[in-house]
């Protein structure tokens, strides 16, 4: 259903659609369940790897947080609010999916290229995990004003 969901709001209004639903399921690319596959990444990424530790958030040093990957999620995670301001003013979805998509592949990115767990240090380790976290967050609230469902699981 979100992956139906995702296929008909991708587009704006003056779009013309060819629905193909292979395309549609694909876990790469312009697709729904893509951004639901990085949502239970990140999700896997807490329950393998935090889940019996305690994040102390308000003790996280952003500062060790030096690679281009880690600062292409961050800049991705603080266009969230302009977004939303635009799809709500201009009534269209397709700007917060191209958004979540964009923000999809950074974050890709930089798991492809910064280990969260096996981090150098602690710190490291949890700034990152506070970075994909915070993507998670951000996905979650976004296919949910999409009307999309998030899985912990895929």
């Amino acid at each position: 259903l979100g992956a139906l969901k995702f296929g008909m709001l991708k587009y704006t209004s003056e779009s013309n659609i060819t629905f193909n639903w292979q395309e549609a399921l694909k876990f790469e690319g312009d697709t729904g369940p893509y951004l639901q596959y990085a949502y239970a990444r990140i999700n896997n990424i807490k329950e393998k790897s935090f889940k019996k530790e305690k994040i102390r958030l308000g003790k996280i040093n952003f500062s060790t947080l030096t690679r281009s990957e880690e600062w292409g999620v961050v800049r991705a995670l603080a266009e969230f609010p302009k977004v939303i301001a635009r799809s709500t003013t201009t009534y269209n979805p397709a700007w917060l999916i191209s958004y979540l998509l964009n923000l999809s592949a950074s974050f890709n990115k930089f798991y492809a290229s910064c280990p969260v767990a096996k981090a150098e240090s602690e710190d490291l380790k949890f700034a990152r995990f506070a970075l994909a976290e915070s993507v998670g967050i951000v996905l979650k609230n976004g296919l949910t004003l999409l009307g999309i469902e998030v899985v912990e699981r895929m």
